[in-house]
């Protein structure tokens, strides 16, 4: 990559640093100003074991692992693309989270 980088115009520096400290990300940040029970209410459920695909879920899966960064209301409208008919743009968007909810997502890593 180094070597290409003489030939990009748009780069005109390039430095290099160490990194002297790690921070962690904002999912372990504590202020202390809730209580236990708020915590916990905030607190996502742990996710679920495995889920039932049925045949909208595979075409779903089907259709993201094509092209993952395009939302719900699309994906219908693709051309070449594996159907996605047989829910509202609502129950797309609702079912296609359901795997990230479990661990069936994991699977597809």
């Amino acid at each position: 990559m180094h070597d290409a980088l003489p030939s990009t115009s748009a780069i005109t520096e390039l430095r290099a640093h160490s990194i002297l400290h790690v921070f962690s990300d904002a999912t372990r940040w504590r202020t202390g100003l809730l209580t236990d029970a708020e915590v916990a209410a905030l607190t996502p459920p742990p996710p679920g074991g495995d889920v039932t695909l049925d045949e909208l879920d595979r075409r779903l899966l089907a259709r993201l692992a094509i092209d993952a960064r395009l939302g719900p209301v699309s994906w219908p409208r693709k051309p070449r693309s594996p159907p996605c008919a047989g829910g509202s743009t609502g129950s797309r968007r609702r079912d296609a989270s359901a795997p990230t909810r479990t661990s069936t997502s994991r699977r597809w890593a």
